[in-house]
């Protein structure tokens, strides 16, 4: 049997060329060399990033930079606070530039890629404190920045995905600031996953490092069963805001995303669970392959996320 057999004809042809995971294994006393190579390669497969009517990087209170995307000019606009993909170790705002600018165009909406703090030298749950302190800083800053508060989203690609969802969390447990829909893409949520997906596509698909990734992020084991942690492992999620939840066929991480998406629903969650059948991880980042796929998944969740940021402000 042909494990690729389904897989886009572009990707399978990708994969046979492209170096695996592993070989980007990060050093943990110098980080920095395989963090620039991948950020070379993802340049790679991109292409020239679309125009939109302004970018600009700031400065929060809480120290943490953010990148602001605004499609056009105004005041009392929607927003989503977008956190970054890369396994809690890699990637940037920098790597993350054409999805936002997308997101931005596609949604309407003004977005914020927030730039936290990095493992293996920030652990759990330094980045998610990063990201909630961000989320906080555009909320009280909403009038500055042209932003309705009453209409902010949260969102964010694999390890954003989670830290989006402990966001979600960690704000109703801290009393704001309130959200009004979550996107959670291809998301990580579950430290300790052993899923048919991750024995499945856990080589060889553009994902081979995740135990790699969860030991540099994580303190110890103490931390797996954490819900802010692993969100999965939460057993309170009523009351959560509407979530769009995207998953692909050839990912390591497809079957705790459906698990997810299902345990929301349980628990009385509004839930839209888009399966991108023929794509694998990642492939957001991979326009220069897959572009007419990224821009309907991107499209997707700009939908979405305007359904949900343009209903009347409670």
């Amino acid at each position: 049997m042909d494990i690729k057999a389904g897989l886009h004809p572009r990707l399978r042809s990708f994969l046979a060329q492209a170096c695996s995971d592993a070989d980007r294994l990060i050093d943990p006393c110098d980080p920095g060399p395989s963090r620039r190579a991948l950020e070379r390669e993802l340049a790679e497969l991109d292409i020239e990033a679309p125009q939109i009517w302004r970018v600009s990087d700031t400065l929060l209170d809480t120290g943490r930079r953010v990148r602001v995307y605004e499609p056009e000019p105004g005041t009392g606009r929607p927003a989503l606070v977008f956190f970054h993909g890369g396994g809690y170790v890699r990637c940037s705002i920098d790597t993350h530039d054409s999805m936002c600018r997308i997101l931005s165009l596609k949604a309407g909406a003004v977005v914020f890629s927030v730039d936290y703090r990095l493992a293996p030298e920030a652990k759990f749950p330094e980045p998610l404190e990063d990201c909630h302190g961000a989320a906080v800083s555009i909320h009280a800053r909403a009038e500055d920045f042209g932003i309705d508060p009453r209409r902010m989203a949260v969102g964010g690609d694999s390890a954003g995905g989670n830290l989006a969802a402990g966001v979600i969390r960690l704000a109703r447990m801290r009393g704001g600031p309130a959200f009004h829909h979550q996107l959670l893409i291809y998301p990580h949520v579950d430290m300790r996953a052993d899923t048919q997906s991750m024995r499945l596509y856990s080589k060889g698909f553009f994902l081979d490092l995740m135990e790699f990734y969860v030991a540099c992020y994580t303190r110890d084991e103490t931390d797996f069963d954490n819900p802010l942690c692993s969100p999965l492992k939460a057993d309170d999620l009523a009351g959560q805001p509407p979530a769009t939840v995207i998953v692909c066929g050839f990912d390591p991480l497809r079957d705790e995303g459906r698990a997810y998406a299902r345990k929301l629903e349980d628990a009385g969650v509004t839930v839209e669970l888009i399966e991108h059948a023929d794509m694998l991880h990642g492939f957001l980042l991979m326009r220069s392959i897959v572009g007419d796929e990224v821009e309907r998944a991107l499209a997707d969740c700009g939908r979405a996320l305007a359904r949900a940021l343009t209903a009347n402000p409670r």
